[in-house]
């Protein structure tokens, strides 16, 4: 399995470069951004497994940051911090699916907790939905066109969370293969892509 990939959005760069340094010490891949709007860019490009991101910053603040990404990619992992601790903000966080609400400043030992935890929560929500669910998903995707054994597996990898490099691994086949694999289950469903998927089935179960 590739390294969990991170993504931390806050206005305040001495944030961002401490986060990143004590990140990368605990084998994360890392990146940053200084805006939300940089962010929701980034996420169109790469995958990220987990966000962490501030409340309070100029132009779009982090629970609308966080509305935004759930939209589009529904099983990310979202964690927001604020200088300020209110009880409304955090409920409604909650609300829109926020793994934690991290009141700054915070140490370093309870950040490095709260993603670990966070992480591991959401893996098991995955993994207990492709126990529980798995013949539902697959007749979303077999409508008319019937997938491969192969690009079964690719699909149950991919809508767990995985990116296309943690599945090639998982699978022992190259990234290019599954790529190709997924290609052929967007056009199978008539989809543009990952996101097309995952939006079936947001529409089709309770996170």
């Amino acid at each position: 399995m590739g390294k969990t990939s991170i993504l931390i959005v806050d206005d305040e760069e001495s944030i961002r470069v401490s986060l990143e340094s004590i990140l990368k010490k605990e084998n994360y891949d890392v990146k940053s951004s200084s805006n939300a709007l940089t962010a929701l860019e980034m996420l169109q490009n790469d995958h990220y497994d987990l966000i962490i991101s501030d409340i309070m910053m100029d132009g779009m603040g982090g629970v609308e940051l966080l509305r935004k990404s759930k939209e589009n990619f529904p099983e990310i992992v979202f964690l927001l911090m604020t200088g300020y601790a209110n009880l409304d903000t955090a409920i409604e966080a909650v609300r829109l699916g926020a793994a934690d609400y991290i009141v700054k400043p915070c140490s370093k030992k309870i950040m490095i907790e709260s993603i670990a935890r966070s992480l591991v929560n959401i893996k098991t929500k995955r993994t207990e939905r492709l126990k529980s669910k798995p013949k539902k998903d697959v007749i979303l995707l077999q409508d008319e066109k019937y997938l491969t054994k192969r690009e079964l597996q690719v699909y149950e990898h991919m809508i767990s969370g995985m990116s296309d490099k943690d599945i090639s691994k998982e699978l022992a086949v190259t990234v290019p293969t599954v790529k190709f694999h997924l290609r052929n289950i967007y056009r199978k469903k008539g989809v543009t892509g990952r996101r097309g998927i995952l939006k079936i089935i947001s529409s089709t179960q309770d996170y």
